[in-house]
């Protein structure tokens, strides 16, 4: 499991203290190998292979507010402790205070980073720290060079606020109100609201109305649902085209990255920035692949990856969890579900890839 693989992790990073040539030792065990086994011990803590299920898991990332109520969450703390071994991942000065959400926010986001997106914050992090540190987005010059994060499907805004937190300029879409309250409120709490766009839309190339419920923020809410609940408040939702935001069409405006998490509406999300993607201003692509959910929004697999294959011609791919080459061929259509992954623990025929412009 992942904690198997972090130990081994840190062995290996512990023996580079031996000197050339020499096999590291157990006994007697030098201070490095005692600090690793130290980290190793706190973040099995932190670290489960449970199931990927929001809201689920408490993982101790938490610390008292004023009124003794767990309320808090330091989300630097939960990278610290999850990626111990690797210390280019390390957060920069803009993290060096405690990021804050609220209780069930914050549960959200410990549980879903820590099981099930170990893979992305080893991706997003080098990113983050060498393409932001920019002037806040409401001050942004139409000459300024302004690099985005694009989060579709933020949800509760874990990857939003960490983006944030150190200097992204971030659009977060976001179709269901609740989840865009709590991102606001985890923004305003954290004095970040001036970074990040919040965009109430679904994506999607030709225009389209969909009912949600206002009260709830669940990450696998699908798009065409409706609220059939007794204690649901209908909420209208429409679409826009990623294309159609003008803030991306700045000159030197640049795209380092799109995280996109649909729950099975990826093509439709994708065709949205088709005059974007053309334009080369998006330079990179997270997206998780939801094909059981594919034929809910009208296109079966097999057209959904031949479409894939063309948005991606030229584009080095690769599957998050084993880091290997992504053709988007029928044959790979259970990429992860072998592997400790979420699509392994839910039973879900999926793969999350991460794509790079030519």
């Amino acid at each position: 499991d992942e904690c198997v693989r972090l130990s081994r992790h840190a062995l290996s990073a512990s023996s580079s203290d031996d000197k050339p040539g020499e096999r590291a030792s157990i006994v007697p065990m030098s201070i490095a190998s005692l600090n690793a086994l130290i980290l190793l011990l706190l973040s099995r803590l932190l670290v489960t292979s449970a199931g990927c299920t929001r809201a689920r898991h408490h993982h101790g990332a938490w610390f008292p507010s004023v009124n003794g109520s767990k309320s808090w969450f330091s989300l630097n703390a939960a990278i610290l402790a999850s990626v111990p071994f690797e210390p280019q991942l390390l957060p920069p000065t803009e993290l060096s205070m405690p990021l804050k959400a609220a209780g069930r926010q914050a549960q959200k986001m410990v549980a879903w980073m820590l099981d099930c997106e170990l893979f992305m914050l080893r991706a997003f992090m080098p990113l983050f720290a060498s393409k932001c540190s920019a002037p806040p987005i409401t001050h942004a010059h139409h000459n300024h060079s302004t690099p985005f994060f694009i989060d579709s499907g933020a949800n509760e805004g874990t990857w939003s606020v960490l983006a944030a937190a150190m200097g992204c300029h971030v659009l977060a879409v976001e179709p269901q109100p609740g989840c865009r309250g709590l991102v606001s409120q985890a923004l305003s709490r954290n004095l970040l609201s001036d970074r990040v766009l919040i965009v109430p839309h679904l994506l999607a190339a030709e225009p389209m109305n969909a009912t949600l419920d206002g009260r709830l923020c669940q990450g696998d809410r699908e798009i065409t649902e409706n609220t059939t609940r007794r204690s649901a408040l209908p909420v209208q939702v429409s679409s826009i085209r990623l294309d159609s935001l003008q803030q991306l069409w700045r000159p030197s405006a640049e795209v380092f990255l799109w995280h996109i998490d649909v729950e099975g509406a990826e093509i439709l999300v994708l065709r949205s920035a088709k005059a974007l993607l053309r334009s080369g201003r998006i330079r990179r692509v997270m997206v998780e692949l939801l094909f059981p959910n594919w034929p809910t929004f009208g296109f079966s697999v097999e057209a959904g990856l031949t479409e894939l294959r063309t948005v991606f011609a030229g584009w080095a791919c690769v599957v998050g969890c084993n880091g290997l080459e992504y053709r988007f061929s029928s044959s790979e259509l259970g990429a992860c579900t072998s592997a400790n992954s979420r699509f392994s623990r839910s039973k879900t025929a999926g793969a999350d890839v991460f794509c790079t412009a030519p």
